[in-house]
């Protein structure tokens, strides 16, 4: 599986965590409902700041997942700081301990390190530092180193999952380049056999050729003939070969509509696969115009056999190749 999805499904993931936590600490806070307090202090006044603020991130990670998170865990620090058992503001975080505001706002440093890099781990350092307003500074220096070592440890898990993200992705690059290696023609650029006959057996590539076909689409299939190649290849050499093969191809690519599917399974046999069956016609007269020393054989695709397919057009091309002699010895 892509880094990139793991990610997606650890952030959607995310959510649900802090749903099932808010859940878990309502008992806790609700019990403040029957004690002698201001509304402002009530455990329900707890649960609706957590629960809004839950909710309005949440909405933001809709369309911005990381951002919504981040922006969470920021509002997070001093909300775990200002949701303890003192009565204002200032005694929340003076009774709070060192070693629990630690256990609190370390992971959430953390957390803002492995999702936001740098700047979201030394912005958390900041609001967690703001926190400890009130301490003595030999605490807030003690307390901010370790919250530095979270950050930081965050920032190299940021950096591992992005190189794992960059390294999977140029290794999907480079093998769907030795894909499109191994199926295409060096020489021509079209289609080779092995995309011909994945094309006919896999009903998920290439035009859905077979799918094509069951859904009784109109497909014409031809096969193609270059007259003459091996003789001008034996005595003319094969770069003269290749010059006349590309004048054939060159020809077929042209009069081709983007849609046709064309492909080289011998020296000189191509196969072509058109959708547009009703224009293979005027394509044959097209192709013949500039370059007239080639042989065809069609049919109208019925199922997808690709050997059937093949021995019949075979059959028909050199039909075509026979009466094209025949009419020039006339």
């Amino acid at each position: 599986m892509h880094p990139r999805a793991v990610r997606h499904r650890l952030l959607g993931a995310f959510w649900w965590l802090v749903l099932c936590g808010v859940v878990l600490t309502a008992p806790i806070y609700g019990t403040a409902l029957f004690e002698p307090r201001n509304w402002v202090a009530s455990g329900v006044t707890n649960i609706l700041i957590v629960s809004a603020w839950m909710l309005t991130c949440w909405l933001v990670s809709r369309w911005y997942s990381t951002v919504g998170i981040l922006v969470f865990l920021m509002g997070l620090m001093p909300l775990v700081t200002y949701l303890t058992v003192a009565d204002s503001l200032t005694e929340r975080a003076l009774n709070l301990s060192v070693s629990s505001r630690i256990s609190l706002l370390g992971p959430l440093e953390l957390m803002m390190g492995v999702l936001g890099g740098p700047v979201a781990a030394l912005l958390g350092l900041a609001i967690a530092l703001a926190c400890f307003w009130g301490n003595d500074f030999g605490q807030i220096i003690i307390t901010g180193h370790q919250l530095v070592l979270y950050g930081i440890f965050g920032m190299l898990i940021h950096r591992l999952l992005a190189a794992l993200e960059t390294h999977h992705d140029r290794l999907e690059s480079a093998n769907a380049l030795l894909e499109q290696m191994t199926l295409r023609d060096a020489s021509t650029g079209f289609f080779n056999r092995r995309a011909l006959e994945r094309d006919f057996t896999d009903f998920g590539s290439g035009l859905g050729i077979a799918n094509s076909v069951a859904e009784q689409l109109k497909f014409a299939f031809a096969m193609w003939d270059v007259d003459g190649l091996k003789h001008i290849n034996d005595s003319l050499g094969h770069s003269a070969g290749d010059h006349h093969l590309e004048g054939f191809t060159t020809a077929l690519r042209l009069a081709s509509e983007p849609t046709d599917r064309l492909y080289r399974v011998g020296g000189d046999e191509f196969i072509s696969v058109h959708p547009n069956s009703e224009g293979l016609q005027n394509l044959i007269d097209r192709v013949r115009e500039q370059f007239a020393a080639v042989s065809v054989g069609w049919v109208m695709m019925s199922d997808h056999d690709l050997d059937a397919l093949l021995l019949e057009t075979d059959a028909l091309m050199y039909a075509d190749k026979k009466m094209r002699r025949q009419n020039v010895i006339g």
